[in-house]
C-alpha cells in the first residue's frame, strides 16, 4: 500500500505511466465514475491547491501494476479528509480491479489512520451500493461508520407515451 501525499502527490499525477495505469484502472473497475477520472481530479487539485493538499492512496501488484486507487484531499488546519472534488464530486468511491474491493478499502484505511488525523470520512452517494454493507463491515473502522440509505426515485419512460405526448398539440 502507497500513500503519496501533498507535492509528491502533485508530482505523480504528472507522470504519464501512473497515468495510464490510472485509466487502465478505471476501465476495469465497474463501479468507476467520472468523478475519478484524471480530468476531473486533477482539475479539481489545481482549483483547491491552497485549501486541499492531495492524498493518494494505491496499491500494485508484484507486476508493479496499479490494482487499487483512491484519491483523497486533506486539509490539516481542519483535520478534514475528503474525496477528491469534496462536495462538487457527486459520486465517491475508491477503484480497483474486481474482486479486490474489501481487501483495498480496509488496507486504505488502516495506513489512513496511521498518518492522518481526521474526524471523519464520508461517502457520498456511494455507486456500488450492492457490495456497500459488506465493504464497509470489514473495515477497520466499523464501529465509526454510519450508512445512511436515501431513497433514489426512478422514472420508467416509455418511449410511446412520450411520443404520444409530444405529438399533442398543447
Amino acid at each position: 500500500m502507497n500513500l503519496i501525499f501533498d507535492l509528491a502527490a502533485h508530482a505523480i499525477l504528472k507522470n504519464n505511466e501512473f497515468v495510464l495505469q490510472w485509466n487502465k484502472l478505471l476501465s476495469n473497475c465497474r463501479y468507476a465514475t467520472a468523478f475519478q477520472e484524471q480530468a476531473f481530479v486533477c482539475s479539481w487539485y489545481e482549483a483547491y491547491r491552497d485549501k486541499w493538499k492531495p492524498v493518494i492512496v494505491s496499491s500494485e501488484n508484484s507486476s508493479g501494476e496499479l490494482t487499487g486507487l483512491l484519491l483523497l484531499a486533506y486539509d490539516p488546519n481542519a483535520r478534514e479528509l475528503v474525496h477528491a472534488g469534496s462536495s462538487q464530486a457527486e459520486y465517491h468511491s475508491w477503484i480497483c480491479l474486481p474482486g479486490e474491493e474489501i481487501a483495498y478499502i480496509s488496507d486504505a484505511f488502516r495506513e489512513l489512520l496511521n498518518r492522518f488525523d481526521f474526524k471523519k470520512l464520508r461517502f457520498r452517494y456511494f455507486p456500488a451500493v450492492e457490495m456497500l454493507e459488506e465493504v464497509f463491515a470489514k473495515l477497520p473502522i466499523k464501529d465509526r461508520i454510519e450508512i445512511r440509505r436515501r431513497p433514489r426515485p426512478l422514472m420508467i419512460l416509455n418511449a410511446e407515451e412520450i411520443k404520444a405526448s409530444f405529438a399533442k398539440k398543447s
